[in-house]
């Protein structure tokens, strides 16, 4: 039987660190022209553009997409092939038999149009576009109706259309720039990385992460794909015992735009075990397991376990029965 003097229990609570380890990851962005042509044809359907006032400029225009738009990867952005339904109404003026007059006339044709978007992120998660006007190709050229005489006029809309491609390029980025929101998905990805992953049922280990913020590099493209990186900084914890309670997050923080991420990560995994708990997994693993020695001469049976701080060491408390009944204590 043994029954020694039991270690005394005492903290240093001043080599207890809060010290908290960042980790950073590193996620490549990949994504294919054809998921982008497929989301901006599920996006943009019907009437695409509307210019009803005919005071500025005695011109007034609807347009339509009229069939699936087309995307193509090229250097730093996209060109899209527009295929385009056009109504338009306009101020004409002509001069028959010496007579001067003028009149609006509308018109309807259909036009397969070019355009070349640069396609960035702004620090507020809103999307930023600067679109370019590439030229059109006539699909069915628009023409005046005027009694028995049709008269082309083909050349005259096209330079209409020339003349208001800076407001039907700005009408495209400013549809990009109020109607694609990424920040609500950017909280949504961001909550679902806040719940805690469970490693272990048996040890009840969870994995928490915190994200602190994010980086991303420029999007390229490079042949049908666009590139980015996205860095992610975040605190990684592993934690024993009971589901870590997380508040869902209502915003974000500003995006962090950087020329590069670096290639390489790094994960500091910071362990958080409360003295329960650490009693609870020792009881799980000893508590009735039976240790034989010299030869199985001699057998002890771990009856309960404890565990306590002594300055800078742990003391295992460790009750048995058998060939020695008593308590047993490891520094």
């Amino acid at each position: 039987t043994a029954q020694p003097k039991a270690p005394k229990e005492t903290y240093r609570t001043a080599s207890v660190s809060s010290e908290r380890y960042l980790s950073t990851l590193n996620v490549p962005v990949d994504i294919t022209t054809a998921e982008v042509t497929r989301q901006l044809n599920a996006r943009l359907s019907g009437l695409l553009y509307e210019d009803d006032s005919l005071r500025d400029d005695d011109f007034a225009c609807k347009v339509w997409k009229r069939a699936p738009i087309r995307v193509e990867a090229a250097s730093d952005s996209f060109v899209f092939h527009v295929p385009l339904k056009v109504w338009a109404k306009f101020g004409y003026g002509f001069k028959p038999l010496g007579l001067n007059l003028s009149t609006y006339k509308e018109t309807d044709f259909e036009a397969d149009v070019r355009f070349a978007t640069g396609v960035s992120l702004n620090p507020d998660w809103t999307a930023r576009t600067h679109t370019e006007w590439r030229g059109f190709d006539w699909v069915s050229k628009p023409s005046l109706r005027i009694g028995p005489v049709t008269i082309p006029i083909a050349s005259i809309v096209g330079k209409i259309l020339t003349r208001n491609r800076e407001t039907i390029t700005k009408g495209i980025d400013d549809a990009v720039h109020k109607n694609v929101e990424i920040r609500k998905q950017v909280v949504q990805a961001w909550n679902a990385a806040l719940q805690p992953y469970l490693l272990s049922e048996q040890y009840r280990a969870w994995l928490k992460v915190t994200p602190i913020e994010l980086l991303m590099t420029p999007l390229r493209t490079d042949g049908d794909r666009i590139r980015a990186t996205v860095g992610i900084r975040a605190v990684t914890q592993t934690v024993f015992g009971e589901r870590p309670v997380v508040k869902p997050v209502t915003n974000v923080p500003d995006l962090k735009l950087v020329p590069t991420v670096p290639a390489a990560f790094r994960v500091s995994l910071v362990a958080q075990l409360t003295h329960a708990e650490a009693r609870r997994l020792l009881a799980d693993t000893l508590r009735g397991r039976q240790f034989s020695f010299s030869d199985n001469r001699y057998t002890v049976r771990v009856t309960d376990v404890d565990l306590y701080g002594s300055d800078d060491k742990l003391i295992l408390k460790v009750d048995v029965t058998g060939s020695l009944n008593g308590t047993v204590y490891f520094r």
